[in-house]
């Protein structure tokens, strides 16, 4: 009996070792983040607008040449003209073009405000639209008169679907990303007067390969679990027991398959 638990070890062992190998040349770990679109707004505002409840109707924001995030660099900024509304910084188009493949990668910015900061609120932080999908994001910090950096990833994990409410889902957000046609940062905190300043915008991927490989492990996590809920109703609906036998052992080999198919997102993506 222990020889053949030392065999049947040995065994165990070697099957890990190749799969282990395998893993590894199919899905190679995430590899450096690409930048796909940056503003450091040195030279101008780079076709960035405002819209909302802007001072003087003016989508165009003020450029300051000194004093960024980075102390040497330029920046831009807006006024609050406190009439109501929700002033966001807007991406330009060319912006938006670089965005396509963004999915798995990340975006960072600086933010300042200007203000007694008496009367804060709650909205919208962060707005994606494309396709007809509006997706909604909330990073939950508010900047002060210092420069404040926002870092966030291109995941579904925090984004929600504006119309739906629901947590938005993998295949979602790539679609809105690949039709993208507004990006927006919120701007302004304070119910009251504010002057709200907007500095290093960037956008990473992940690579194309990377990205492909992580949307398509998601989606076929999908595909599983929904698989599993099928074979489980199909379960309740029969009655025939050798039909019930075959069901089981399908979920299982379902279920399985679904646990590598996680293992792999959680490691890799």
């Amino acid at each position: 009996m222990s020889g053949r638990f030392s065999v049947d070890g040995m065994r165990l062992g070697l099957v890990a070792a190749v799969a282990l190998v395998v893993l590894l040349a199919v899905a190679s770990p995430v590899q450096a983040k690409e930048l796909l679109a940056k503003s450091t707004f040195d030279e101008g505002s780079e076709g960035w607008k405002v819209v909302g409840d802007v001072r003087g109707s003016s989508e165009k924001p003020n450029h300051h040449k000194n004093g960024g995030a980075n102390k040497d660099g330029g920046y831009i900024s807006i006024e609050d003209d406190v009439l109501g509304g929700t002033m966001y910084w807007r991406a330009p188009k060319e912006f938006l073009s670089k965005m396509a493949s963004a999915y798995g990668g990340r975006f960072y910015f600086s933010l300042r405000q200007h203000s007694a900061m008496e009367r804060p609120y709650d909205a919208d932080d962060m707005i994606l639209e494309g396709g007809g999908v509006t997706l909604v994001y909330d990073h939950g910090f508010i900047p002060d008169g210092s420069w404040t950096s926002y870092e966030a990833a291109f995941t579904e994990e925090g984004w929600i679907n504006k119309a739906t409410g629901a947590p938005a889902t993998a295949e979602e957000l790539d679609a809105v990303l690949r039709s993208l046609s507004v990006f927006a940062i919120r701007a302004e905190y304070e119910a009251g007067e504010d002057v709200d300043d907007l500095d290093d915008v960037a956008v990473t991927g992940t690579g194309d390969d990377d990205a492909a490989f992580c949307r398509k492990q998601k989606l076929k996590l999908q595909e599983q679990t929904q698989k599993i809920d099928k074979l489980t109703r199909l379960l309740r609906e029969v009655d025939d027991q050798e039909t019930k036998t075959r069901l089981r052992k399908k979920r299982r080999e379902v279920k399985r398959e679904r646990r590598t198919t996680r293992d792999v997102i959680k490691e890799l993506c």
